[in-house]
């Protein structure tokens, strides 16, 4: 539908450099759970911060690798220097998620993007913050174009135990 796609464009563009959670029309259409169930919810009591919003919740069964992917991402991030994830574990067990960006020349293959694990320690929220150079220096063979910028990607690397993950913000600083 021609008019929610364009509302949601709105909406994407409205909230830059905040680039998840935005709002419900525009992460309907461009935050893609996988392996896992996705609902915004507040984070658990002992988690919240004065002003929190709604937080992206994935929830994921046992031996699955969980992510959430951003697909067509604000794309121009050349006058930033980070990149800013707001996440929360509130399980008993650290989990280690791989932050993967990529941009429109991308050819498809894992040399050519930017891939960096991270640990999320039990029970913490934490910020992730990662230098926009390392992404742009990271594709093997050329610089990531960082005007062209089209997926964004959260994701277990291995299966995990059951379990719950909150993403409060990811935004570009």
């Amino acid at each position: 539908r021609p008019l929610q796609c364009a509302r949601a464009y709105a909406a994407r563009n409205a909230a830059f450099p905040l680039l998840v959670p935005t709002h419900p029309l525009a992460d309907a259409r461009f935050a893609l759970p996988h392996q896992a169930g996705v609902s915004l919810a507040p984070l658990p009591q002992a988690y919240r911060e004065k002003g929190d919003r709604d937080s992206v919740r994935l929830d994921f069964k046992p031996g699955t690798a969980p992510g959430l992917q951003l697909v067509e991402t604000y794309p121009d991030w050349r006058s930033y220097g980070m990149l800013a994830i707001d996440v929360t574990k509130p399980g008993p067990e650290p989990v280690t998620f791989v932050v993967r960006v990529y941009d429109a020349q991308h050819d498809m293959s894992h040399e050519d993007r930017f891939n960096q694990p991270v640990e999320i320690p039990a029970a913490t929220r934490t910020t992730i913050r990662i230098s926009l150079e390392a992404v742009a220096t990271a594709p093997a063979n050329r610089r990531m174009d960082l005007g062209a910028v089209r997926d964004l990607m959260l994701f277990a690397p291995q299966p995990l135990p059951v379990g719950e993950f909150y993403i409060t913000r990811i935004w570009l600083e």
